[in-house]
């Protein structure tokens, strides 16, 4: 005789412990993808930015937020954001000498802009903690935050993996767990997710493998971007497709890291869109080797480093080491870069401080930019021509010209 008062205390305990949520697919309503960058950036799905360090992700993503903050126009004729506030995880960059200024070079309204420093857990004064965010414990906590921002739109997450306390990056059970909430969080609020990865150190096949930790967190995002740099012309950037379920355009983007008036570097796109594959760009990358690569990367850092310090005019050659040195330039990689650049040496006055300048092909063909703006982001070029200076129209298709490559740093 079966015992019916156990089978009750049994089915009580179900009922109090998990239970499974089915929803029928004819009780859904049917929505349409809901695009912040079309084609690139959706609310509700995750995007990766992926790429080596020191090649501008940070920057970039600051002229996204700029963009949205003011609902600015894209690139590339790309249409208009999706107008919204911006919440910021960004462990790399400090907020008040980093990533204020970058904002401000791409002109966002940084009222618009919230940065996430911590979690604060403690009930009252005595036993109130700030702890590290992680997408891991405190997903909830995010959530509870968005949904009394409801302004916000689009979340960066800079790197993801500094975000990602308490999972096995290197375990796609635990990655998928991570990015499906991240992901249903973002879907529930409509916010769109953008975050920052690196690349790995192998070499050759799939460019997909390089992205570091599992292979999980590519194959969780709805859409991933490679970083490069151009290895026709170092001073530009590629932005290249990875991946990207939701649109069949697989062409890339090309940029120009500028500086502002206030020192910060920000984003100039170019107008063409570019060809090329991410597969096509390491593989160029990675026929130098591990010491030319390192050695080359360097140089060209600090060469990009002392055009910019150079561009308004010669400064004294010891308060140019004296600003390497606090950037983190070594003396070889300077003496290199003035090299690259044919920098001009020279004195000033009888017996002066000796001082450098780029050369006069460099100041006398020189790009010539307004203030940042949100258009489509094509500044008009300046160089010398018979009757002084002359333009080039928005309406040319040379993209070296639109680039500003007529002047700039080295030419």
């Amino acid at each position: 005789m079966r015992d019916y008062d156990k089978i009750a205390s049994e089915l009580d305990a179900i009922a109090e412990g998990p239970r499974v949520h089915v929803v029928r697919v004819a009780d859904v309503q049917a929505r349409e993808l809901e695009p912040l960058w079309p084609g690139i950036l959706w609310v509700g799905k995750p995007t990766l930015l992926v790429g080596d360090p020191g090649l501008s992700k940070s920057t970039m993503v600051c002229d996204v937020v700029a963009r949205v903050t003011r609902h600015g126009d894209w690139p590339c004729s790309g249409g208009k954001t999706v107008d919204g506030d911006v919440l910021m995880l960004s462990a790399e960059d400090d907020v008040a000498d980093t990533l204020r200024p970058r904002l401000e070079a791409a002109g966002a309204d940084l009222s618009r802009v919230h940065f996430l420093e911590s979690i604060i857990t403690g009930a009252d004064k005595a036993s109130r903690r700030h702890s590290w965010p992680s997408l891991v414990e405190h997903i909830a906590v995010l959530a509870d935050w968005i949904r009394a921002h409801p302004a916000v739109r689009l979340l960066v997450v800079d790197p993801l993996a500094a975000y990602l306390t308490g999972a096995d990056t290197h375990k796609q059970s635990e990655v998928r767990a991570v990015l499906g909430a991240l992901s249903q969080m973002a879907s529930k609020h409509r916010v769109a997710v953008l975050a920052v990865m690196h690349l790995n150190k192998g070499n050759g096949g799939n460019p997909l493998y390089r992205v570091s930790g599992s292979l999980a967190f590519v194959a969780a995002a709805r859409a991933a971007y490679l970083v490069a740099r151009d290895p026709q012309d170092r001073d530009h950037r590629l932005m290249l497709h990875l991946k990207n379920n939701l649109n069949r355009d697989e062409r890339g983007f090309r940029y120009v890291v500028r500086t502002a008036d206030n020192e910060a570097p920000y984003i100039e796109w170019c107008i063409d869109r570019v060809e090329q594959t991410a597969a096509e760009i390491l593989a160029v990358t990675e026929d130098e080797s591990p010491r030319e690569r390192a050695a080359s990367a360097k140089d060209r850092e600090a060469a990009e480093w002392l055009g910019r310090e150079l561009a308004k005019g010669p400064v004294e050659a010891a308060s140019v080491y004296r600003r390497a040195e606090s950037a983190g330039i070594g003396e070889r990689p300077l003496k290199r870069a003035t090299r690259i650049l044919g920098i001009v040496k020279e004195p000033k006055g009888f017996r002066g401080a000796w001082h450098w300048g780029l050369p006069p092909e460099s100041s006398t063909s020189s790009y010539s930019a307004p203030p940042p703006n949100l258009s489509d982001s094509v500044r008009v070029c300046k160089f010398p021509g018979e009757n002084g200076s002359q333009e080039v129209p928005d309406s040319v298709s040379n993209s070296a010209r639109v680039c500003g490559q007529l002047g700039g740093v080295g030419r």
